[in-house]
């Protein structure tokens, strides 16, 4: 048995999730604010936070975009669903990249804070390469 939803239902979901996606962006903009604001919170694990709250604000703005009066073959339906697709996987290898992070950190202390920056650079190319890779397939 095959079950539908109505118009009333879809536009509610819709509804719901443009609210819930401004509550998330109005949150993960404080924090990164907060970052720029406050210098005397601006660590490496703390940047690292921060790239993976900009990276969920453009998550959470591919969200806003109106889909609900589009064709599937409209370009801005195919745009939303490749920052669909980059955005969610981004967030997942960034997080992975804060925890190897972290693991790096308490097992060679030393060995971070020399290649910190190559680290971060790479691992940013790495979470939007893959992501993209995955977005044009």
């Amino acid at each position: 048995m095959e079950t539908t939803l109505t118009d009333f239902q879809i536009n509610f979901l819709l509804l719901l999730t443009k609210i819930i996606s401004i509550i998330a962006i109005t949150a993960l903009v404080f924090v990164v604010l907060l970052y720029f604001l406050l210098k005397q919170i601006r660590s490496f694990a703390y940047e690292l936070v921060v790239i993976l709250c900009i990276i969920e604000i453009l998550n959470g703005i591919t969200m806003l975009i109106p889909i609900n009066s589009q064709d599937n073959d409209d370009g801005l339906c195919i745009i939303q669903s490749a920052l669909n697709t980059i955005f969610p996987i981004a967030s997942i290898i960034w997080t992975t990249f804060i925890g190897f992070t972290a693991f790096i950190s308490l097992k060679y202390s030393n060995h971070m804070e020399t290649f910190k920056n190559l680290y971060k650079g790479l691992f940013l190319v790495f979470s939007i390469l893959i992501p993209g890779i995955f977005a044009i397939m």
